[in-house]
C-alpha cells in the first residue's frame, strides 16, 4: 500500500479538503486574477469528491496569473501529490512569478510541492508535459493561451495522461472576448471521445470578474460527477443542455451560489 493510499484509508485527506473549501469560499478574495463564486463552489465539490473517493494524482495548471486558482488546487494536495504550473510569467514587461511564489508561501504551502514551468504551453509536446507533470493527474486546469489552436493543444497535452476520476476545467469557453477558446474545445472534443463534458459554469457579473468553464470527465466517471453536482449545487442547476454530442447540466448563479456542505 502506498502512503497516499494509506491516507485515504485514515481519513488523513479530510484536512486539506477542508482548507481548500475555505479558501476557494473566501481567502482567494485575497489573491489577484479571476475565478468567480461560482466556480469556486464547482471547484470545491469535484475537489471533495476527488478526496472523499481516494482519487489520487498530480495536479497542473496552465496560466497561473498570480495564483488565485492555483492556491486553492495546492491546498488540496496530499501526500506525494505534486502541482505543476506552467506560464509565461509576463504581464505589460512584468514578471509576475515572484509574486506567485510569495502569495502561495503566504497560505504556508511548501516550495516542494510546487513545480513551475516558465514558457508557453505550446512550446512543450506530449513527453515534456508528462515529465513536468511527473505522473498522471487528476485536476488539470486550463487557461493559456485563448487561442483556437492553443486550446486544442492545450487540451491535447492535458488528456495525454489522466488518472481514473480526473476532470479537466476549462476557462473561458462562450466568453464573447475570446470566441475562440469555444472553436479550440470543438475541436479537441470532435478528436477525444473518451472525454465528455459534465457541466457549463456561467459566469457572474462582469466579464471582468472571470468568464464561463465547463468541467471535462472520462466517460467512465462522467455519472459521478454529474450526481455530486445535483447533489451538492441542485439550485444552481437551470437545465440540461445539448453540447456537441454531450448532455450537460446548465449552471447559473444569478440568484446566489450554493455552497457545497464543507463537514
Amino acid at each position: 500500500m502506498t502512503p497516499m493510499e494509506a491516507a485515504a484509508l485514515t481519513g488523513a485527506d479530510q484536512p486539506s479538503a477542508l482548507r481548500m473549501a475555505t479558501y476557494f469560499s473566501n481567502e482567494r478574495k485575497q489573491v489577484r486574477g479571476f475565478l468567480t463564486d461560482g466556480a469556486a463552489a464547482v471547484m470545491i465539490a469535484v475537489l471533495k469528491l476527488q478526496a472523499e473517493q481516494g482519487i489520487f494524482g498530480h495536479m497542473a495548471e496552465i496560466g497561473t496569473y498570480h495564483g488565485k486558482t492555483f492556491i486553492g488546487l495546492a491546498l488540496a494536495l496530499r501526500n506525494e501529490e505534486r502541482l505543476l504550473g506552467v506560464d509565461i510569467f509576463e504581464e505589460r514587461g512584468s514578471d509576475f512569478e515572484p509574486n506567485l511564489r510569495a502569495n502561495y508561501r503566504a497560505f504556508g504551502i511548501p516550495d516542494e510541492k510546487i513545480r513551475l514551468h516558465r514558457g508557453p504551453s505550446t512550446g512543450l509536446n506530449i513527453p515534456q508535459w508528462q515529465a513536468l507533470v511527473q505522473g498522471p493527474a487528476r485536476f488539470i486546469h486550463v487557461d493559456g493561451d485563448h487561442t483556437r489552436k492553443a486550446v486544442y493543444h492545450d487540451l491535447t497535452l492535458a488528456a495525454s495522461s489522466l488518472v481514473p476520476g480526473a476532470v479537466i476545467l476549462v476557462d473561458d469557453v462562450f466568453h464573447p472576448w475570446f470566441p475562440d477558446v469555444t472553436l479550440g474545445l470543438l475541436d479537441f472534443l470532435s478528436h477525444e471521445q473518451d472525454l465528455s463534458v459534465v457541466a457549463l459554469i456561467d459566469r457572474q457579473g462582469p466579464l471582468i470578474n472571470g468568464g464561463p468553464k465547463m468541467l471535462l470527465s472520462k466517460r467512465s466517471d462522467f455519472a459521478r460527477y454529474r450526481q455530486i453536482l445535483i447533489e451538492q449545487m441542485r439550485p444552481n442547476i437551470v437545465r440540461e443542455a445539448t453540447f456537441d454530442r454531450h448532455r450537460i447540466l446548465v449552471m447559473s448563479f444569478d440568484q446566489g451560489v450554493t455552497w457545497p456542505k464543507q463537514a
